[in-house]
C-alpha cells in the first residue's frame, strides 16, 4: 500500500481511490485516521506503516476503500501478472487478462449494491 502511494505521488496523481479487500487493514486505517486509537501504549508494525501512509496522503484527495473479495478480481489479476511483466506500471493500457476480469468485478459490485 505504501509503495502504491509513493507511485501515485511520483506520477502526480492527487486523487486516487486505493482499494483493499483486507478487513484488518481497512479497520486499522479508519481507527488511525479518525484518531480513535485506544492502544497508545501499543504500537504495531502495521500502525507505523499506516501512520506513514496517512502522512504521505495529506494534501491529496486520495482515499482507501474496502471492496468485497469477490469484486476484487482485477486487482488480484494484476498482482498475479505483475510477476510476468516485471516492474511495470499500467496507466492507460492494462494487460488483456485484467480487462477480462473487469466485467466480472462490475457484475459483482452491482450485485452487492443491489443487496444492500
Amino acid at each position: 500500500y505504501k509503495w502504491a502511494i509513493e507511485k501515485a505521488e511520483e506520477l502526480w496523481f492527487p486523487e486516487v481511490i486505493f482499494e483493499t479487500d483486507c478487513q484488518q487493514l481497512y479497520t486499522q486505517w479508519n481507527i488511525l485516521t479518525q484518531g480513535n486509537n485506544n492502544t497508545s501504549d501499543y504500537t504495531s508494525y502495521l500502525n507505523e506503516i499506516l501512520d506513514e501512509c496517512i502522512n504521505m496522503m495529506q494534501g491529496t484527495e486520495s482515499s482507501l476503500t474496502l471492496v468485497v473479495h469477490n469484486a476484487n478480481k482485477v486487482a488480484q489479476c494484476l498482482a498475479a501478472v505483475a510477476y510476468d511483466y516485471g516492474e511495470r506500471i499500467w496507466v492507460e493500457d492494462v494487460p488483456n487478462e485484467a480487462s477480462e476480469c473487469l466485467q466480472s468485478d462490475a457484475a459483482e459490485i452491482a450485485n452487492v449494491s443491489s443487496n444492500q
